[in-house]
């Protein structure tokens, strides 16, 4: 179990990148949505142990990261959202080198863990090309091979499925709900659909504050009978949102505008009441974070 108290972090800049952050993530996939800038590489950066918070503590398992770095060390495995590979090396062979790393130190026993994350990956046909030649999705999922290699009890990945296509993207998301069955999967993303696709809980992070927490489900179960769409000219839209929390709009087959609206109450006639998913709650929760914010400038 991971826990974290009352976390911050601000940079020489000025930018308050972590907010007060306390939560806590137990066993299985974890999501972690917010837009670009919210705070989430920082607050994975921070458990990782690859920066310090200014105020707060981490424990995972009652044990204090920063404390036992070395040891908590052990039993983490975490790909950043940019994962370097050594050009002109076989994927085997760049997973044994990595498995020396690690203190494995019997031949025996890397082969059959090099052979294990392989087969997990789906890497194993293709385990004597080159990594460098492998595809963005084959690559990501060559880092989670190789933070698999130290049986890691928690592990972050940051933002990973961002510029794969759909496809590779689908392979990558298989992978980690493998993974995520048996071990605390922290999943950083500002793809909606990524979270609502594998993750059993989340939370929201905006402004280095968190917004939401909770199991998807539940979370979109709160905004049951006050979602709201209609169809309108696109010249209508500034009027819409200037009236309306707008959610999100689309275009028609005929160059409309179909609009999503979050109201408590069906806002006039022309309006019909729809389903709430997991991309409604996220733009209401920052949209509410917005304006609690500007009330207090």
């Amino acid at each position: 179990m991971l826990q974290l108290q009352n976390v911050e972090k601000t940079y020489g800049n000025g930018t308050r990148a972590l907010d007060g952050i306390t939560i806590t993530i137990g066993k299985g996939m974890f999501g972690l949505l917010g837009p670009n800038g919210a705070g989430k590489s920082t607050l994975m950066r921070t458990i990782a142990t690859l920066q310090r918070p200014d105020v707060g503590t981490v424990l995972f398992n009652e044990m204090d990261i920063q404390i036992a770095q070395n040891q908590f060390r052990r039993v983490l495995g975490y790909l950043p959202q940019d994962f370097g590979v050594y050009p002109k090396i076989s994927a085997e062979a760049l997973l044994d080198y990595f498995s020396v790393l690690k203190g494995i130190s019997s031949k025996k026993d890397r082969r059959y863990k090099v052979e294990q994350v392989l087969e997990l990956t789906n890497l194993y046909d293709v385990r004597k090309k080159h990594v460098s030649g492998y595809s963005g999705g084959m690559k990501q999922r060559f880092g989670i091979a190789q933070l698999l290699l130290n049986d890691p009890q928690l592990i972050i990945v940051d933002e990973p499925t961002a510029g794969l296509d759909p496809a590779e993207r689908n392979r990558f998301l298989n992978v980690l709900r493998q993974v995520g069955t048996d071990n605390t999967v922290i999943f950083s993303t500002h793809i909606v659909e990524d979270v609502k696709e594998i993750c059993t809980d989340m939370a929201i992070l905006n402004h280095g504050k968190l917004v939401e927490k909770g199991k998807p489900l539940e979370a979109i179960q709160e905004f049951k009978d006050k979602i709201w769409s209609t169809v309108i000219n696109g010249e209508e839209l500034p009027r819409y949102n200037a009236s309306f929390t707008v959610l999100s709009n689309s275009f028609t087959e005929d160059n409309k505008r179909k609009i999503r609206v979050f109201s408590k109450e069906r806002p006039n006639t022309e309006f019909t009441q729809e389903a709430p998913n997991l991309e409604d709650v996220y733009f209401i929760q920052l949209q509410q974070e917005m304006d609690i914010k500007n009330k207090k400038q």
